[in-house]
């Protein structure tokens, strides 16, 4: 992969009336902190099947990808950017557990959502959904 490179990702906005549900990362160097369940797009994957899948993967809920709630480009480093997507997401079934890289899965009111978060784009799509109808 060159140096400089912009990826695809993918979130799923689950709401279950005022809550939203939120991951606590496993891994990496935002391990520990609290995020909109997310991930990337894999080579060959549609955006709506890749969030279907993460979603699956990080809450154990199966889920109908909705409207996009955003689009938003972010930047980890001056090495590597990604240009999310968030969806909105209704539940189908499944019982809500963490997996994969998912340490913890919990229910945020949207007015207190963890100060902790691993990404100011999760911030920021908070902020819209508490001055949005969806």
């Amino acid at each position: 992969m060159p140096s400089h490179y912009v990826k695809a990702g993918v979130a799923g906005v689950i709401l279950r009336g005022n809550q939203i549900v939120m991951i606590r990362r496993k891994y990496g160097t935002n391990k520990g902190k609290w995020c909109i369940p997310c991930g990337n797009v894999e080579v060959g994957e549609d955006v709506r099947t890749a969030v279907r899948r993460e979603i699956k993967e990080e809450t154990g809920l199966d889920v109908e990808v909705g409207d996009v709630v955003d689009v938003l480009s972010t930047h980890h480093s001056p090495e590597r950017s990604v240009v999310g997507v968030w969806f909105l997401v209704k539940e189908k079934g499944g019982n809500l557990v963490a997996g994969d890289d998912a340490a913890e899965v919990q229910l945020f009111p949207l007015e207190e959502p963890p100060t902790d978060m691993a990404f100011e784009a999760d911030r920021k799509i908070i902020e819209r959904l508490k001055t949005t109808s969806l």
